[in-house]
C-alpha cells in the first residue's frame, strides 16, 4: 500500500511539472537585408540607384539598443543592451530577448546606435569593442551605421562608397528611434518565437531623391551624418 501511495504522489508530481506553462519565454529578433526586394549579395554590383548608378555592396554593420516589445495594454519589455548586427557573418544578426512575459505585443522599437551612456564609457569588450571597427573616437564615440561598398560613379579612390553614420552629442545626437507595428500581434505564450526585421538599403540610397555618388560618396563624420541616419527610420520593416 505504501508503494502504491508513493507511485500515485509522484505521477502527480509529474502531472503538475507536465502542465505548469512557463512565465516568460525567449523571443529572438532576426535581422536580415534586401534592396527593394531584390536579391542580397556582397561585392557584386547587382544594385543601381535612382540616378541609374550601379554600386556594390561590400560592409553593412549597424547597432541595436533599446529594444522594446510593446504590449497591447501600454506596457512594455525593455532591453537595452547594444548589439552589433553584421550582415556578413550569420552569427551576428540576431538580438535575443530573454524573460518575455506572457502576452500580446503588437509593435517593436529600437535605437539605431548606441546611448549617450554607453558612448561616454569609452571601448569595451563584446558587441561595443573597438576591434569591430565601429569605434571612432572618445569624442565622437561609435558608429552607428556602417554601409561600404564600390560605385563606378563615384570620385573616391578605387571608386568606394562609404558611410560611416553616428553622433551622439548636440547639435548633432543623430542617434534614431526606429518604430515598427507587426503585421500581426506577436502572442507570447511561454514558447519560444521569432520575429524578422528587415532593413531595405536600396530604400536608404534612394529616399528624399536618391543618393547621387557622383556628388555625395563619403560620409564619415558626425556633422554631416544627421540626414542620412533619418533616412533610416523608413528603411526598416517587420516580416
Amino acid at each position: 500500500l505504501l508503494s502504491l501511495l508513493t507511485l500515485i504522489g509522484l505521477c502527480t508530481l509529474c502531472h503538475v511539472h507536465a502542465q505548469t506553462p512557463s512565465s516568460t519565454a525567449q523571443i529572438n529578433l532576426i535581422f536580415s537585408w534586401q534592396h527593394h526586394y531584390g536579391p542580397t549579395v556582397f561585392n557584386t554590383p547587382v544594385y543601381s540607384n535612382v540616378h541609374g548608378q550601379s554600386y556594390s555592396i561590400s560592409t553593412l554593420r549597424y547597432y541595436v539598443s533599446n529594444v522594446a516589445l510593446h504590449h497591447a495594454d501600454g506596457n512594455m519589455y525593455l532591453q537595452k543592451t547594444p548589439v552589433l548586427i553584421d550582415h556578413d557573418d550569420d552569427s551576428m544578426t540576431s538580438v535575443r530577448l530573454d524573460n518575455v512575459p506572457l502576452g500580446t505585443y503588437t509593435s517593436v522599437s529600437f535605437i539605431l546606435g548606441v546611448d549617450s551612456a554607453d558612448n561616454v564609457s569609452g571601448p569595451r569588450e563584446g558587441a561595443l569593442d573597438p576591434l569591430n571597427g565601429m569605434y571612432w573616437t572618445w569624442s565622437t564615440g561609435y558608429i552607428f551605421f556602417k554601409l561600404e561598398g564600390t560605385s563606378i560613379a563615384s570620385s573616391q579612390p578605387k571608386n568606394i562608397i562609404e558611410f560611416h553614420l553616428g553622433g551622439f552629442e548636440a547639435p548633432y545626437n543623430n542617434i534614431q528611434r526606429v518604430a515598427l507595428p507587426l503585421r500581426r500581434p506577436l502572442q507570447v505564450d511561454g514558447r519560444n518565437a521569432s520575429l524578422g526585421i528587415v532593413l531595405d538599403v536600396g530604400a536608404f540610397i534612394d529616399a528624399d531623391g536618391g543618393i547621387d555618388f557622383s556628388a555625395v560618396s563619403s560620409i564619415t563624420d558626425v556633422r554631416s551624418a544627421g540626414p542620412y541616419m533619418k533616412r533610416l527610420q523608413g528603411a526598416f520593416h517587420v516580416r
